[in-house]
């Protein structure tokens, strides 16, 4: 069984707590402190820094935390969209996302999601938008994965 850590907002923690009790998922939560709110140029880089930290003691980190004044440093840049975002062709909505995440062992995100098709092609350039920003990736028709097993590296 994959070990879990995940990183959350200090005021969100008992929701968290209540969400993995409820769907029997063993997990390790890591509150940061709710203080930060009033702080927020620091929520990203303490969010980081207990990834950093976590690094090769778990199979995967998740961060659960709302952007929290942040205006998206959490998401740079290492973009992750939550789901729903479309894909864009010459700005055009071409499809939506699925799910992503940030893959520690592979360091990047990785999003799935729906193309059609003809644009769903190995080395296809897509975007996606995330909020105001425009994220741009490749389409990837083959697993992504660290081929050494390498842990991961802080």
């Amino acid at each position: 069984m994959a070990r879990i850590a995940i990183i959350a907002c200090g005021a969100l923690t008992r929701h968290v707590e209540a969400i993995c009790l409820r769907r029997c998922w063993d997990v390790s939560i890591y509150p940061l402190p709710p203080l930060l709110h009033q702080r927020p140029e620091r929520i990203a880089g303490s969010v980081r820094a207990k990834a950093a930290e976590l690094a090769g003691q778990y199979d995967c980190i998740a961060v659960a935390y709302a952007d929290c004044g942040t205006y998206g440093a959490l998401d740079d840049p290492d973009a992750a969209p939550l789901g729903g975002e479309p894909f864009l062709t010459n700005g055009v909505r071409v499809g939506y996302v699925t799910s992503a995440n940030f893959r520690h062992p592979v360091g990047r995100s990785i999003v799935y999601g729906y193309l059609p098709t003809q644009q769903a092609t190995t080395g296809t350039r897509t975007t996606v938008r995330i909020f105001d920003r425009k994220v741009e990736g490749v389409v990837s028709t083959e697993p992504i994965f660290d081929p050494a097993g390498e842990p991961p590296r802080a």
